[in-house]
């Protein structure tokens, strides 16, 4: 760049930072929320006249929209790992959901404002993002509690059973007890994830009545709802002048798209192209619109860029660019700088690991985007935003294609070791004590060279379209015929992992056992990936199978003996048949890996209460303590003072143990109160917990229990 353009882009640079950068106070706080499977077309502030979206459309009208943000991959658990890093999927490694936890070395977006003083928490509602696949580190609080999907037998990230999650009005009722009990003029950072307009799309609170035939729309203005709550809560806490927020979603959704009816195969704006709203108060003003193409990568960087915390300064690794040089409303959309002059890579390698079909890859630049995969794709975006007219140019295709692999080895540079934990020498040797380091990393994907042999995921779609099939005929209660169908496609190709596990996990539950051993000892001889394992080994454990479950669980802590998911398993299994010792220990090894692992934490303190030691009730306090809104804590604990006649105490524990969950936890804890309450004498709230079972559950052994029990406690 010559000279005085240099001059000219520090003075416009000069002139940004004076803009968007005015006295900044301690009391500043932010609020991350991440909007899971959301496409941008479906807000009002990004043009849609069908969806009604008036809270995130506030926040639009207060604050910046980005137009063309793209996430970094359409699966939950990679963009997410990008959005909390400032780090592409290359160097952060987490390419699908559950198949590699966020590495330590990865830059951490909580653990760098907790060391500044704010306070960190985090309310997810998907299992991808559990604190097991490391997105915890750095959180003070970390709400992840979920339960087991109707049709499941097993919390899981099984698509065609249903991913385990929770629905938004938990995530904001939870945020507003956590501020309550927090809110002390302290600086806080807090993540609130709704996973709501993931497929299945099944609206709540009246949204299936006002959108009957457009459902995604319904469940992304029941989000809206939710979200709407948080505003409410911050209005009258009296913070929201002085709380950020930064709203983006991990990816969209296809809607039929290019033939996609859900996301996670292709790379099309349907699935890629984001919602990116940011809204911080205490800038003076902000520009509406931008235009500039960004990542939603950028929002770590552009959090702590808003908070005072330069980016640059802190040494590292963080290949995203933080946004807030383009909020001021004198910014052009592009400042001039080789920060602006980028590629934003994207991928995804759900189709590899699933379905053994080829990954893809491809980056956005200079208003164009570029796709690699068996064959290449090329579009104008400014022209062609939908993709349908690609650009057959072979030699631009070529050097597009070097330019991907340039991009890919740079954005892999100085990556980290893919170990989820920084383990210190004596945490290496708990481990090595009980047997269990050793195994080898997986082969990277980069080493997938030949995508001309693979079967492209456009291709493979009427495949993938009767995954959706299967879920809808689950959801409805046709498990038989649901059952055939993804037999249908596991014998047609052997190598469908999740038509397979759907094999599995319907015999299951249709009561077949002999089917379901067998079909779970065959996925574990024929796969090693760690969600085939693992949920072999947690149905052997609840069939009392518990050799075999012993070596499903054995298997992965010796593939990655950070796997504390799979130790505090191992601990169950171990105390089950009989080895005590080795269960404390077991559990003694995951806290020494991660003293906040709640599973262990309550795991220990349910083991020693078992065994009568007086220190039982010390560690119930310390998980309660730590996770005070957590409906399993809440309930353990609860069931144990009940058995120690601290009733009061108890019956505050179990009645938070309901409010917080509406599954099985929730018909649970009401039967234990109304337990108590029939002991007591107190027939009339026996009755009443009982009656919340009949108008709740839609579990029908939980609904028959209760009306049986009405029936004997007889008339009031």
């Amino acid at each position: 760049m010559p000279v005085g353009a240099r001059s000219v882009a520090a003075a416009v640079a000069l002139a940004v930072a004076a803009a968007c950068n005015p006295q900044r106070t301690p009391e500043h706080n932010l609020i991350l929320i991440t909007l899971d499977t959301t496409r941008a077309d479906r807000l009002g502030s990004y043009g849609s006249q069908t969806v009604h979206t008036p809270n995130l459309d506030r926040i639009a009208e207060l604050g910046t929209v980005f137009d063309h943000a793209f996430a970094v991959a359409p699966i939950t658990a990679p963009s997410h790992a990008s959005i909390l890093s400032g780090t592409f999927p290359p160097f952060h490694q987490v390419r699908d959901n559950d198949i590699a936890a966020v590495p330590a070395g990865v830059p951490w977006l909580p653990e760098i404002v907790g060391d500044r003083g704010y306070r960190t928490a985090a309310m997810v509602a998907a299992y991808p993002l559990r604190s097991a696949m490391g997105f915890a580190r750095g959180f003070d609080y970390f709400g992840d509690q979920l339960e087991a999907p109707p049709g499941s037998f097993v919390i899981t990230n099984l698509h065609t059973v249903g991913v385990a999650s929770r629905p938004g009005e938990q995530i904001s009722e939870e945020f507003r007890m956590w501020l309550a009990a927090n809110h002390s003029g302290g600086r806080f950072f807090v993540w609130l994830h709704y996973y709501d307009p993931h497929w299945p799309w099944t609206p709540r609170a009246g949204y299936a009545d006002l959108y009957p035939d457009q459902p995604y729309d319904g469940e992304i203005a029941y989000m809206d709802d939710c979200i709407g709550k948080v505003l409410r809560v911050l209005a009258d806490e009296g913070l929201a002048e002085t709380t950020g927020l930064v709203v983006v979603a991990d990816h969209g959704e296809g809607l039929m798209d290019h033939d996609e009816l859900t996301h996670g195969l292709l790379l099309y704006n349907g699935t890629v192209r984001v919602p990116l709203i940011v809204r911080l108060p205490w800038l003076e003003k902000q520009r509406s619109r931008v235009d500039t193409f960004v990542s939603n990568a950028d929002v770590m960087p552009t959090i702590l860029d808003a908070l005072g915390i330069e980016p640059e300064a802190l040494g590292l690794p963080i290949q995203a660019r933080s946004l807030v040089p383009l909020l001021a409303p004198t910014s052009v959309d592009a400042p001039p700088g080789p920060a602006w002059d980028r590629s934003l890579y994207f991928e995804t390698f759900y189709a590899f690991y699933h379905y053994r079909w080829s990954p893809l890859a491809g980056f956005a630049a200079d208003g164009r985007k570029y796709i690699h995969g068996p064959t290449d794709e090329l579009y104008d975006l400014r022209t062609d935003p939908a993709e349908r007219r690609p650009l057959s140019e072979p030699a631009e295709l070529d050097a597009l294609a070097e330019r991907l692999d340039r991009l890919e080895v740079e954005l892999r540079r100085d990556r980290p070791s893919a170990d989820r934990y920084q383990q210190s020498r004596e945490e290496l040797e708990k481990l090595r004590a009980l047997g269990y380091v050793g195994g080898e990393a997986a082969d990277d994907l980069e080493s997938v060279a030949d995508l001309s042999a693979l079967l492209h995921p456009r291709e493979a779609m009427p495949i993938f379209l009767k995954y959706n099939d299967i879920l809808g005929l689950i959801h409805s209660g046709r498990f038989v015929e649901a059952l055939d169908l993804a037999r249908s496609i596991a014998d047609a190709d052997p190598h469908q992992k999740d038509a397979r596990m759907t094999v599995a996990s319907l015999n299951v539950q249709l009561g077949r056992t002999e089917a379901a051993d067998q079909a779970f000892a065959e996925l574990i001889e024929d796969f090693s990936d760690k969600d085939v394992v693992y949920q072999a080994g947690v149905y052997f454990q609840k069939r009392r199978n518990l050799e075999l479950a012993r070596q499903c669980f054995e298997r992965l802590i010796a593939d990655d003996p950070a796997d504390i998911e799979a130790a505090t398993r191992l601990a169950e299994v171990a105390v089950a048949q009989g080895d005590v010792d080795e269960g404390r220990r077991l559990l003694d090894g995951a806290l020494a890996v991660d003293p906040a692992y709640r599973e262990a934490m309550l795991g220990l303190a349910v083991l020693l209460d078992q065994q009568g030691e007086p220190e039982a009730e010390d560690r119930f306090r310390a998980v309660a303590t730590r996770y005070p809104f957590d409906p399993r804590v809440s309930f353990d604990f609860g069931i144990f003072l009940l058995r120690h006649d601290r009733d009061a105490e108890a019956v505050e524990r179990l009645r938070r143990a309901a409010a917080l969950s509406d599954g099985p936890l929730f018909a649970a804890a009401q039967f234990a109160l109304a337990s108590h309450y029939e002991r007591t004498g107190d027939l009339d709230q026996a009755r009443a917990c009982l009656r919340e079972i009949v108008i709740q559950t839609d579990n029908p052994p939980a609904l028959r229990q209760a009306q049986d029990r009405l029936a004997a406690l007889g008339a009031e």
